[in-house]
């Protein structure tokens, strides 16, 4: 018999049937084989808030889970869910993480790769909301901000706003390399941080963007205007520092007494005994420079909102690293205060060690934002003015951030 006999037309028929199924199932399989794929899961702590009812915390949080649910990118994991665990590894501090060094550790011992936390603050006779997320992985993290009239029946609003904004950066850090929001190793300075504001994507990892505007300074009474800029998080670290210093584009810092430079446990902490031209030095060393006197206030008054501390107008507490409720012995780890931060997020903006800008009184140059040591309240307000000091001032109590031009 013919090897080369042709198909009759019905078993051809049925053939021309049987690859236009299989075409139509293999792309199915992949599929399926492709939800098969464990998700990355983000941890979602309660809502964090002061002179906020419990029950509209409670409130946020729901809509928070269910935002994250429905976005069905990630898996959500709530405290009720690792409550035990939690437990067993002492994490208390689970439920107040707002930077990517807690959140690293609290990731690793849950088994998560992001942790989203939420923050309500009250300013004057409005809500803000702030939702951060922390990829852990990646090292990275992005705000998503909302703000509505302080009243229980628009809380909502200011939620979903924040959480939308949250949920595409979720989405945006899925869509990278590795799940990256961009090049991994991006910025390598002030690695706890957030990024806030409300202009997406212009400002450095690390840094917040701020608005323009115009304002009245504190002590000085001028009116000066301020373009939009970027500034950093926190304060730069004693672990950023030395890597500038390693790399041989900054020069030491001082060591020895109070001074942080040489001790490993405070790694996390403020670079101090730094002098102006050192600080400078580091700024332009990684693409930035020195804020101006006029920048620096208007972060530490939220911008626009023009409140009395970063926080808000209630007087310094548990807000801040200082010695007005405890003689502390040393400064603090940089973002240990998130019920501190600016409405841009930004932290210890008051407190922890005054901060060198690049503004020049005659000689000196002028400092701003208060030390760990001191216990009055007044030396904490966004518009007190430092006397200046010489450019190669060094002290225990004098660090620095760095700013950038939009």
């Amino acid at each position: 018999m013919s090897s080369n006999r042709k198909l009759s037309a019905p078993r051809l028929f049925r053939l021309s049937w049987c690859l236009v199924f299989l075409g139509a199932a293999l792309p199915i399989a992949g599929s399926l084989r492709a939800q098969t794929k464990p998700r990355d899961k983000v941890f979602v702590p309660p809502v964090q808030g002061t002179d906020i009812k419990p029950a509209v915390l409670g409130a946020m949080f729901d809509l928070v889970v269910v935002a994250v649910s429905r976005a069905d990118v990630v898996d959500v994991v709530t405290v009720e869910d690792v409550r035990e665990q939690l437990a067993q590894e002492k994490r208390k501090d689970a439920l107040g993480c707002t930077n990517v060094s807690c959140a690293t550790d609290i990731a690793g011992a849950l088994g998560v790769r992001y942790l989203l936390a939420t923050r309500a603050k009250k300013l004057g006779s409005n809500l803000i909301v702030t939702v951060s997320l922390i990829d852990t992985a990646e090292q990275r993290s992005k705000n998503g901000q909302g703000k509505c009239a302080d009243k229980e029946d628009e809380y909502d609003k200011a939620v979903e706003s924040a959480v939308a904004e949250a949920l595409g950066l979720v989405k945006h850090s899925l869509a990278g390399p590795n799940g990256a929001s961009g090049p991994a190793g991006e910025s390598t300075d002030n690695q706890d941080a957030t990024t806030g504001g409300s202009d997406p994507g212009d400002c450095p990892t690390g840094m917040a963007w701020l608005p323009s505007g115009s304002f009245k300074m504190g002590q000085r009474g001028d009116t000066p205007p301020v373009a939009s800029y970027c500034l950093d998080v926190n304060e730069v670290r004693v672990d950023t520092y030395a890597a500038c210093v390693r790399g041989g584009k900054c020069s030491e810092a001082q060591t020895g007494g109070n001074c942080n430079g040489d001790q490993p446990e405070r790694a996390k902490h403020p670079v101090n005994c730094v002098d102006w031209n050192q600080a400078s030095s580091y700024c332009a060393a990684v693409g930035k420079r020195l804020p101006t006197e006029e920048e620096w206030e208007w972060a530490a008054r939220g911008a626009a909102n023009g409140t009395t501390y970063p926080w808000g107008n209630a007087p310094p507490r548990s807000q801040l690293c200082w010695s007005g409720l405890t003689k502390r012995d040393s400064t603090c780890a940089v973002g240990s205060f998130p019920g501190g931060a600016s409405p841009q997020g930004l932290q210890d903006l008051a407190g922890n060690v005054w901060e060198w800008t690049s503004t020049t009184d005659g000689a000196n140059r002028i400092l701003r934002g208060g030390c760990w040591s001191y216990d009055n309240p007044d030396d904490f307000a966004a518009a007190n003015r430092s006397y200046g000091y010489f450019p190669t001032k060094q002290s225990i109590c004098i660090g620095f951030r760095c700013a950038k031009n939009r």
